[in-house]
């Protein structure tokens, strides 16, 4: 797969990912879809390639998948303080975790 066929931007990501407490337990899921973000990120994690995501998954799209590690990069930019508080950068505004929720 080619680099530049993997850019994404913010705000479509934010439009394919679902936070919604009546589905899937309020767990980040992809819109349209009972599929967890983190089901997504594990098979990736595990090994398995963007095509066989698409494979193994009909009805996610390239862009569903890049929206789940666009999502998952906005979490790692959570910081933590050494009292072991969680702080968020302050640079993050829109795009924190409570933006993703709203959409």
């Amino acid at each position: 797969m080619r680099a530049d066929c993997l850019r994404n931007d913010r705000a479509e990501s934010h439009q394919r990912v679902l936070i919604d407490p009546n589905v899937c337990h309020g767990h980040a899921c992809i819109k349209g879809t009972r599929i967890p973000i983190s089901q997504i990120l594990g098979m990736l994690a595990n090994g398995d390639s963007i095509d066989e995501l698409l494979t193994a998954y009909p009805s996610v799209e390239l862009g569903d998948i890049l929206a789940c590690l666009d999502y998952a990069a906005l979490l790692a930019e959570e910081q933590v303080s050494y009292r072991g508080t969680r702080a968020k950068r302050k640079d993050m505004g829109a795009c924190s975790q409570k933006a993703w929720a709203l959409k």
